[in-house]
Parts: structure tokens; sequence; C-alpha cells
């Protein structure tokens, strides 16, 4: 879920419950809140509907702050990678067919040599565009990591409703 969606699934069941809250003042009723110690930042709020009889659980994910390690960047762009490693391939690719004319006939250069670099220039090409994805794929985690999470489950029926709380005349 996109950190819009997640802002305006939160932002809309905020307003459900102010406008119910509201309207209804004494419909909805927050029942419990606690926090889960193995999971820091997670709090789990039970609302209850007091019209319906129904609860709901909110699981709320605060994030929780930790240092974003600095990102190398390759600045290069996927095609100008493309374009250095076909200009590195043509220059091998002319080397080996210079090769090929020898002064002594008959003598054959081996053509090891130029796959060998052939393949290293691929290698280094595939190694490069890896490491520009793997560089995307963190930013795009360390973005999901610092956004404000949201989940509701429910309607669920609700524990027995708690006594009111009656206040005694000499307290008024």
């Amino acid at each position: 879920m996109s950190r819009s969606t997640t802002f305006c699934v939160a932002a809309g069941m905020a307003a459900v419950l102010l406008t119910a809250g509201t309207a209804h003042a004494q419909r909805f009723d927050a029942a419990r809140r606690e926090a889960v110690a193995a999971i820091p930042g997670l709090d789990v709020v039970t609302i209850r509907d007091t019209v319906l009889n129904t609860c709901f659980t909110l699981f709320i994910m605060e994030s929780v702050v930790q240092p974003v390690r600095p990102l190398r960047a390759d600045p290069a762009s996927v095609q100008d990678l493309a374009n250095e490693r076909d200009r590195r391939l043509n220059g091998l690719l002319a080397e080996y067919e210079r090769s090929q004319y020898a002064t002594v006939p008959g003598f054959v250069v081996p053509s090891l040599r130029f796959a060998w670099e052939g393949d290293k220039v691929q290698g280094e090409y595939e190694r490069r565009i890896r490491d520009k994805e793997i560089n995307r794929l963190e930013e795009q985690l360390a973005q999901i990591a610092s956004a404000p999470r949201l989940a509701v489950t429910g309607p669920v029926p609700c524990g027995p409703t708690p006594a009111p709380k009656l206040t005694s005349p000499s307290a008024r």
C-alpha cells in the first residue's frame, strides 16, 4: 500500500471516528489501548461501537526511526551503461579482427582472450545494472519503513459492557 493510500485510510478512519464522536457523543468508545512489547511502535486499540455493540480492532504501527545508511548512487542511466558496454565490446571486436591478419602466415591468434575480455565487459555491465536496481529497492524500503501504518479489523462481538462510573453526590 502506498504512503498516500495509507494516509488516506488513516485519515478516513479518524474522520469517521471524529464525525461519529461529535454526532453521537456516546456511540464510539476507545475501550483499550495496549502496546505490543515484542514489536516497538505497535499499538492495538479496541474501539467499541455502542449502538451496534460491535468492536473494531486497530493495529497502529508508528515508525521507529532507524538510521538510514547513505546509498551510493550510480549517476549513469541504464542507456548510458549499455552504450558504454557496446563501445567496449566493439573495441574488442575490432582488435580481434585486426589480430586475425597476422604478419606470419598460418599463425592463428587464440580467441579465448577476447571471449574472456568480452565476458568481463558484460559482467561489469550486469553488476552495475544490479547495483542500480538494489539501490532503487533500498530507497523504496526506506520510504516504506518511515511511513505511518494503520490496519483495521472488525467488526467483532464485544465483551461485556463496562458499568458506567457513578459519582457520589458529595463529589460534585
